[in-house]
């Protein structure tokens, strides 16, 4: 075979990028053993996102002894965030050229610019967003040789834009518990942050306070650091799924019947923080959350925005 090796090399070695960054590279190709016809040899940049899933569904069949029919339901939509821009390059030839490379190594230098509204690389249970170079050597009556490279892109997220996210958040939860014909006084359970943005690597002082008026015992206070991620599929038609999944859990210790307890307790990057009380069988837990948001840029807040009243 006359094409030994085909690299795509991107001048930044780690190949992440931000939006609007110009990526440079070059593109190497070897020809060994005899010299080959090629029609051109084209490079394209790809910026795509997909989402797909099923979901059982139950269908109605009034015209059927069965009356009843279960099947799965397809969900799905794809995106192009490159589209509307040009993003594919001819090195050698065209559409309808023909050329000839003889033996050796060739170099072929590019530059692309990424669109500014772009979203940063994901891959997920249901969806991903995803970004690739490919190149592509059409080789006349015998075969079309391809290379792909990925490359990575992370999309700035500036907290301080955000005013909101710089003013303490807190969740309140009371509930009452009954046994049999007597009702106990309220379990109150409060978690508290003094901001909600934040970013990887910061540490989150999460706040909470537990007051146990009730004859109930809890056990345990659990603060759960969870992560939610929305897909939303377009066809057949607007439909969202959700996939959850927790980050990490600290528990401290419980409270007895009339007593109160409060703690602050420091965690790191998470999606939503969720304070949970655990009570005995068969009481039902309570539950505090507050969402938070990462971003790359920190917050700049007040040092008496810590306080908590």
């Amino acid at each position: 075979m006359s094409v030994e090796n085909v690299q795509i090399i991107f001048d930044e070695p780690t190949a992440v990028f931000t939006p609007g960054q110009t990526i440079s590279g070059r593109v190497s190709i070897v020809i060994s053993n005899s010299s080959l016809n090629i029609k051109y040899i084209q490079l394209k940049f790809l910026g795509e996102a997909s989402v797909s899933w099923y979901e059982r569904r139950n269908e109605v069949r009034y015209r059927s002894r069965r009356g009843r029919r279960s099947f799965n339901r397809y969900f799905t939509s794809k995106e192009d965030y490159f589209k509307n821009i040009k993003n594919k390059f001819f090195l050698v030839g065209a559409e309808k050229g023909k050329s000839q490379l003889e033996v050796g190594e060739y170099v072929y230098p590019f530059n692309f610019s990424l669109p500014h509204e772009i979203p940063s690389t994901f891959k997920g249970e249901y969806g991903e967003v995803f970004y690739t170079a490919k190149v592509k050597i059409n080789v006349p009556l015998r075969m079309i040789i391809e290379k792909k490279t990925t490359f990575e892109v992370i999309s700035p997220v500036h907290l301080n834009e955000e005013p909101s996210l710089a003013e303490p958040k807190t969740a309140l939860k009371e509930k009452f518990y009954c046994c049999f014909l007597c009702k106990s006084g309220p379990m109150t359970l409060i978690a508290y942050i003094p901001y909600s943005g934040f970013i990887p690597g910061q540490s989150i002082p999460v706040t909470v306070e537990l007051d146990n008026n009730s004859n109930v015992y809890v056990k345990s206070i659990e603060i759960k650091l969870d992560r939610t991620l929305e897909y939303k599929a377009l066809w057949p038609s607007g439909n969202i799924t959700h996939e959850h999944s927790n980050i990490v859990s600290v528990f401290i210790n419980g409270v007895e019947k009339y007593k109160s307890k409060t703690c602050l307790k420091q965690l790191q990057i998470p999606n939503e923080i969720m304070v949970e009380a655990h009570v005995n069988i068969p009481h039902l837990n309570e539950v505090a959350s507050i969402k938070i948001k990462l971003g790359s840029t920190p917050l700049t807040i007040g040092s008496n925005d810590s306080e908590f009243d």
